[in-house]
């Protein structure tokens, strides 16, 4: 629909904020102690998730930030921090159910992964990428929820090429 989401930030803290198209009331949803960045509607406008990561720490989202919204802005669920295991969150997408997200993460020793996370308590994120030894930068989900494609970047080492111009009348 119309309705829009973003962060403010103030201090330590930021707050996310939701307005039901261009003229609507701008409402404060949740206010953190920390950073919450790209913040992402639910297919069925019930949630919204972002990136996270607590005051004192590295720019870089550490824990996945979902609240649940009414259709006037009003918070319908409590804030939730859902920890993941990648160093950051990013990219958030939500499947067309709105049961789940996928979300870029980098762990420690691994380059960009796409993840798979539930809304269910208690799941775990699940790295769907785990064997990939390829540099990824963007992902897309299909429109059914049941594919994830990426562009893969696979380093090979350098080449020289030669190629043969042709010849100019003199």
């Amino acid at each position: 629909g119309a309705r829009v989401v973003w962060t403010e930030e103030f201090g330590d803290s930021s707050a996310l904020i939701v307005a039901d198209g261009p003229n609507g009331a701008p409402q404060r949803v949740a206010t953190m102690n920390g950073h919450v960045e790209e913040p992402a509607w639910s297919p069925d406008g019930r949630w919204i998730a972002a990136g996270y990561h607590p005051p004192g720490t590295a720019n870089t989202p550490k824990s996945l930030f979902v609240v649940g919204v009414t259709a006037a802005g009003r918070p319908s669920a409590p804030p939730r921090l859902i920890p993941v295991e990648p160093a950051y969150v990013s990219s958030i997408k939500w499947l067309p159910d709105s049961r789940a997200v996928t979300f870029f993460g980098q762990g420690e020793t691994t380059m960009n992964d796409i993840w798979l996370i539930s809304l269910r308590e208690g799941d775990k994120p699940v790295n769907l990428t785990r064997d990939e030894s390829s540099t990824m930068w963007d992902y897309s989900l299909s429109p059914d929820g049941k594919y994830i494609a990426y562009p893969a970047e696979i380093p090979r080492g350098s080449s020289i090429w030669r190629i043969e111009l042709p010849q100019r009348d003199k």
